[in-house]
């Protein structure tokens, strides 16, 4: 059947203020069975005099009634439409009661007012008010809030929403009922609403003025002590907002709550947060160190969004970078105070280069803030999230802290309590800093990865060293304008013998020497010329990655040796370590290509040598050091991908090393035995990182050597970390101990789907040729839950996006595979089916055979209806 939906875009440029807004709003829930009947009582101004009708939207529920100003209006005095609700606006002030009824167990979305097990979650961003009542569901009206819940009090002991407890009572038929209020003016979109049966733990925070803040988060029972470490995250995001910001929290009572469905990681609604149970609860024993580092960052996302999100919000989504680009940003830099800064960065940028690289080169590449979309909830990206976030860096970088906090303090005082845009805190920061940021916008507004090639010329005799910088904005990039980019480049110098070379950023008689300076090109090219430089230097170049660029600058193997051995952090050693292993990939890919022997070269051997035997104060940053490139960064690096080049180069990589240097694997596997602790801290965690890095070279040699190892680990490992790693292992391997590992992890975790994530993850995630098949059984599983998002993910989502030598194994139906489950879940959870659809849409980059392949699915797909999350990914793909 052809598509015949009407998929609708929209434009930034269409922008209208609204014709009336909603000062106050009073919502009665009437919570019963599976159904919620909602009675809004809404306080309407009209802003627009010459306005007859207000126009609501809503949608997914049955209108019961519609009264203005106390008079109930018959059905043919207002018109009501799959989408809409408009009734006669003769008044400049108006009360207007809407009912509305839910049946909240057909609502499979995970949208709007939606159950979960036992229990009634909301999750209203970006548009899922309009799924409760009819409303003005845009973030430019904000109103005031008072809440009531009504429900059964043995089944829905707990009843939440925004703001300050009011009051509570009984009713007959032991019912109860809570009200809610709250007080400071918000967007629909963080309305929330939880009712049912929970534990919780709670805490408090004395304020910097001296307010008591009652803390509290609610899991399900017998899980509350997993919150833990949750509850230390948020005292100390709020501890950290204070000091760094001077954002003081503005309510009574802060709670989040854990939720097993939810779409998201987290939602940041004022004073109620509901979070991805698996970014809340934790327990060493079934919560690996990288989920605990998760948390930490995540709790404090959402509560910095208090004030960059919530207090200050977007006038409309294409804004949406506004806060989310912001706020990463904020947690970004409140982990670097928590943990290691160098490790962190390294984290961050492993993942912009894995994912929002990729973006930027793909078919749905967009810039931070659109320009236009058909479904906001594929704009959830990391092009918003990390590029936007990498553009307030740049800021900061630019304007220097001070500036940078002037900027902030002056985009709060001028926009609290309002709904703006990213001219207004571009704005914010142009006034205090006395600069034009007209053409940094430009990060903001255009998509695509600026690549900076760059040329240089030491003059002996002058002691001068040139940098001839060129922008690349290309097409095949994603770059749309060609307009030169604000880039911030910052530069360092070392010699041969890695010591640091100082130098004069400029000829100027009173410049003092430096150990490194920040260029900023504005120019298509641009050369800039240091004195004072002593000998041929080695350049670090866009330390830190002073900009989100693709950097083309012509290094040799010993160059980059040294930078890896003697760079002045830990960011500028990995990042030479990741040039090094993409310039060795890339090499080998061609000699395969030609059928010519692959050789591991000496220079690998050097560095190998070199990184295991250095003595490192940071274990976690030697594990990194000794770890490949994702495959997602080789893909960028190729104008073809053939799978099987990429796959054998792996493979012969991981396999030399592992044998090659098995016995120093061993003995620091060995010296690091004593982190099988249970207990998460970061020099246990960091010495895992290490163990474990050495455990899957180790794993390569596939002998009875290595299996004994793996089984002791994980039979014998205290916490998941060591446990998951064990797994992991042991299911990219055939032998009898990974079906063993199989069924014991199942038999041990069976009843804890959060930990169940991990054990369909490891087994979508193995290169052994009978993965797709497992994967088939897996998603008819008893213990899988096709309407759990975290089960979509942990084996859809982990074998499309991630599994790269199964997921295109010419052998078996893989594509086809996909294409059904997009499908199939699309007509449930548009959002995940969206997600997964990513994994085929850079097609066109393929060989011939996996290519033709690839699109008779997405043309199949284009005669189907879809949802707009879908079609809108799958549009972009086609074009």
């Amino acid at each position: 059947m052809k598509n015949e939906v009407i998929h609708q875009k929209k434009f930034l440029k269409d922008y209208q203020k609204p014709s009336h807004t909603i000062t106050h709003t009073d919502l009665y829930f009437h919570l019963c069975g599976s159904v919620a009947t909602v009675t809004s009582s809404l306080e309407v101004r009209k802003e627009d005099k010459s306005c007859r009708f207000l126009s609501l939207v809503g949608s997914g529920m049955e209108l019961l009634s519609v009264s203005v100003d106390g008079k109930k209006l018959s059905s043919d005095t207002y018109e009501v439409s799959t989408e809409s609700l408009t009734i006669p606006s003769n008044s400049e002030k108006m009360q207007v009661e809407i009912i509305t009824k839910i049946d909240c167990d057909k609502n499979l979305t995970m949208e709007g007012l939606y159950i979960s097990g036992d229990k009634f979650i909301t999750q209203c961003e970006p548009e899922g008010f309009r799924r409760i009542t009819y409303f003005l569901d845009r973030p430019d009206v904000l109103s005031t809030y008072t809440v009531t819940v009504e429900a059964d009090q043995e089944k829905y002991p707990i009843l939440l929403s925004n703001g300050n407890y009011l009051s509570s009572g009984k009713m007959e038929g032991e019912r109860h009922w809570v009200t809610w209020k709250d007080p400071i003016p918000k967007p629909s979109y963080l309305f929330a609403l939880v009712a049912g049966s929970y534990d919780f733990i709670e805490d408090s925070f004395t304020t910097s003025s001296g307010r008591n803040v009652k803390l509290s988060i609610y899991t399900e029972h017998g899980k509350k002590e997993k919150a833990r470490y949750a509850m230390e995250s948020l005292i100390n995001s709020m501890k950290w907002d204070e000091d760094v910001y001077g954002f003081e929290c503005d309510l009574d009572h802060y709670k989040i709550v854990c939720a097993a469905d939810f779409n998201m990681g987290a939602m940041e609604n004022k004073g109620l947060n509901i979070f991805n149970d698996s970014l809340t609860l934790a327990d060493p024993k079934t919560t690996t160190d990288a989920n605990y580092k998760a948390i930490e960052s995540v709790v404090a996302h959402e509560y910095f969004h208090n004030w960059t999100g919530n207090r200050v919000t977007c006038r409309d989504w294409f804004q949406l970078c506004l806060k989310e680009g912001l706020t990463i940003f904020r947690d970004q830099e409140f982990s670097r105070f928590m943990n290691s800064p160098s490790v962190c960065r390294i984290e961050d940028i492993n993942v912009l280069r894995s994912s929002q690289f990729q973006e930027d080169l793909s078919p749905v590449a967009h810039p931070p803030r659109p320009s236009e979309y058909i479904e906001m909830n594929n704009f959830y990206t990391s092009t918003v999230y990390l590029k936007g976030a990498e553009c307030v860096r740049m800021l900061y970088n630019l304007l220097g802290k001070k500036t940078y906090f002037d900027g902030i303090k002056n985009y709060i005082k001028r926009f609290d309590g309002k709904a703006v845009t990213q001219e207004d805190f571009i704005d914010s920061m142009e006034k205090v800093s006395g600069r034009s940021l007209k053409q940094f916008f430009l990060w903001y507004t255009e998509a695509g990865l600026p690549t900076i090639e760059i040329k240089d010329h030491y003059d002996v005799e002058k002691s001068t060293y040139r940098l001839e910088l060129t922008q690349h904005l290309l097409e095949k990039n994603g770059c749309r304008n060609n307009t030169p980019r604000h880039i911030p480049c910052a530069v360092s110098l070392i010699n041969e013998d890695g010591k640091v070379l100082p130098f004069k950023p400029s000829f100027e008689e009173d410049v003092k020497p430096v150990t490194n300076t920040t260029f900023e090109m504005t120019d298509i090219k641009q050369t800039f010329t240091l004195s004072e430089v002593q000998q041929r230097p080695i350049p670090s170049l866009f330390e830190n990655l002073s900009a989100p660029v693709n950097v083309v600058y012509d290094y040799t193997d010993q160059d980059l040796l040294t930078l890896i051995l003697f760079g002045q952090d830990g960011f500028s050693r990995w990042d030479a370590c990741q040039k090094f292993y993409l310039k060795s990939f890339l090499k080998l890919i061609k000699s395969y290509d030609k059928k010519e022997p692959l050789v591991f070269s000496h220079s690998l051997t050097s560095l190998f040598t070199e990184v295991l035997n250095q003595k490192f104060d940071d274990l976690s940053l030697q594990a990194y050091l000794l770890s490949l490139p994702v495959n997602s960064l080789i893909l960028q690096k190729l104008d073809e991908i053939h799978p099987e080049s990429i796959i054998a180069v792996r493979k012969f990589l991981k396999k030399e090393i592992g044998s090659r240097f098995y016995e120093k694997f061993s003995e620091i596997y060995e010296n690091n035995l004593h982190s099988n602790t249970d207990q998460y801290n970061g020099k246990d965690a960091s010495s895992r990182a290490l163990k474990n890095v050495c455990l899957f070279y180790m794993k390569e040699v596939s002998d009875s050597r290595i299996i004994e190892v793996l089984w002791n680990q994980f039979s014998g490992a205290k916490n998941m970390t060591d446990y998951s790693s064990a797994f992991h292992a042991l299911c990219d391997l055939d032998c009898e101990e990974k079906y063993l590992a199989i069924e014991q992890f199942h038999s041990r975790y069976k009843n804890d789907p959060l930990v169940l994530n991990t054990w369909f993850r490891a087994q979508a995630l193995s290169s052994q040729d009978d993965t797709f098949t497992q994967v088939n059984k897996l998603f008819e599983h008893p213990s899988f839950s096709k309407k759990n998002p975290n089960h979509l993910r942990s084996l859809l989502s982990s074998f499309c996006h991630n599994n790269f030598e199964q997921f295109h194994n010419i052998k078996y139906s893989t594509y086809e595979f996909c294409r059904q489950k997009v499908l199939q879940i699309d007509n449930q959870n548009p959002l995940i089916a969206a997600n997964i659809l990513k994994s085929l849409i850079q097609w066109k980059k393929f060989e011939k055979n996996r290519k033709k392949i690839m699109k008779k699915e997405l043309d199949y797909l284009n005669q189907q209806k879809l949802s707009n999350d879908v079609y809108e990914i799958l549009q972009s793909a086609l074009k």
